[in-house]
């Protein structure tokens, strides 16, 4: 549900940005043209990959503190890898790809459903392999401990 909130609300967003301030319209189309139009393929697929460990990375060491400018932290420097590294994330990419159908893009909504497919299966792999499964390799023997011997008041 969340996935489909956050695309509902970031169609809304992107048509109110593209609307309300012209002079952005040919950037969105330029960057929403770009991934509409990526082929589906192992470059994509892979950039997806690292996309959903760098997210999954950087929401693990935001949830590892209680402080509101540590947690700001992670959040710009992950943002800033995202973007410079032009990595595929499913949410992030269907905003701009929402911003440039908006604008008339040469791709069609048929064309961004498949994207987010291909982008989400590498984002949950990348996420969920990368980082939680090789996570909870590493502490294995810690899960067993607290079985073994559970804090009380727990």
């Amino acid at each position: 549900m969340t996935l489909v909130l956050n695309l509902v609300g970031g169609w809304v967003m992107t048509w109110l940005i593209v609307h309300a301030l012209p002079t952005v319209r040919a950037t969105a189309f330029e960057a929403g043209e770009h991934i509409g139009t990526a082929p589906l393929d192992l470059t994509s697929f892979s950039s997806a990959v690292l996309a959903g460990a760098v997210i999954t990375l950087m929401t693990r060491m935001q949830h590892a503190t209680e402080s509101i400018g540590v947690k700001v932290v992670p959040a710009i420097l992950f943002g800033a890898l995202l973007a410079g590294a032009q990595l595929f994330h499913s949410v992030l990419d269907s905003l701009l790809m929402f911003a440039a159908l908006q604008v008339g893009a040469d791709f069609g909504y048929l064309d961004w459903l498949a994207r987010l497919g291909w982008l989400v299966l590498g984002n949950v792999l990348g996420g969920v392999v990368l980082v939680t499964a090789i996570r909870l390799l590493r502490v294995q023997h810690r899960v067993v401990q607290e079985r073994r011997d559970p804090v009380e008041g727990a």
